[in-house]
């Protein structure tokens, strides 16, 4: 090839990086199109060739294939920057791949995961406007139960959007009603728990509970608060509730024995 042919090919890659970095795609013809002229001894006959090349199927196909993707990849996040987004380490966003938790939307030639934020939606906290008002009550027993109801319908009319209730022990920690609120709470999906009474959450562990709803943003609003007790009279109670949990699950473990026996 000659030296004037070296320098077409020259000025038709220029054109090809150019296009694909998004430069006006009139003034980068125009200009490449004038400098083939010049190179050229017969500018029309340049200028057809040009056209011909510039028009072809093969190469519109591979401009429009590589800036498209080129434009794909600028919209996505790397595995720091969606680190950066949810507020955990790149080791977290990596765990969460491999576990498939997360998935990447796609792998760079480097192996680099990249995502959109379509993906990442879901871990991301919702705003304060969606999340909920929710109340919780619950009762220990059976013989309870309208006091239950009462507590339900308290909560539903001092503004709880949902309420949330057990029947079973405070030192239980495996009520199904308990494990939905701390999950709602977990997701920031609750924007303030509403309890009639402090203990009506748990007997033991409350403060575990106070500690997960400053961390993720949720008031607690406890409607009657009860005045400071004394140590020993609380150190009675809790002592009180321990034998009584204990005993029940003595008695009801002779009553099921006798049951087989029988």
């Amino acid at each position: 090839m000659s030296f004037t042919a070296w320098i077409a090919v020259a000025v038709i890659i220029a054109t090809v990086i150019a296009l694909i970095k998004k430069f006006e795609v009139r003034v980068t013809l125009l200009c490449a199109g004038i400098g083939l002229c010049l190179i050229a001894g017969k500018p029309m006959a340049a200028l057809d060739q040009f056209a011909k090349m510039m028009t072809s199927d093969v190469l519109v196909q591979a401009i429009t294939s590589a800036s498209g993707g080129i434009m794909h990849q600028q919209n996505l996040l790397s595995v720091g920057q969606a680190a950066k987004l949810l507020g955990v380490c790149t080791k977290t966003i990596r765990r969460w791949c491999q576990s498939g938790k997360l998935r990447e939307t796609l792998r760079t030639a480097g192996g680099h995961r990249r995502f959109n934020l379509s993906s990442l939606e879901r871990f991301l906290p919702k705003s304060t406007d969606q999340r909920k008002v929710v109340g919780y009550a619950r009762v220990s027993s059976h013989d309870q139960k309208s006091d239950l109801v009462t507590q339900i319908e308290r909560l539903r009319n001092l503004g709880c959007d949902e309420v949330l209730s057990d029947l079973g022990s405070g030192l239980n920690c495996k009520k199904p009603g308990l494990k939905k609120l701390l999950s709602k709470i977990f997701h920031q999906e609750v924007k303030t728990l509403v309890l009639l009474h402090h203990d009506r959450l748990l007997r033991f562990g409350t403060e575990l509970v106070y500690w997960l709803c400053r961390k993720t943003g949720t008031d607690v609003w406890v409607v009657e608060q009860r005045e400071d007790t004394p140590f020993e009279e609380e150190l009675v109670k809790d002592v009180l509730t321990l034998m009584t949990v204990f005993c029940a699950r003595l008695y009801g473990k002779r009553s099921r024995r006798k049951g087989l026996s029988s």
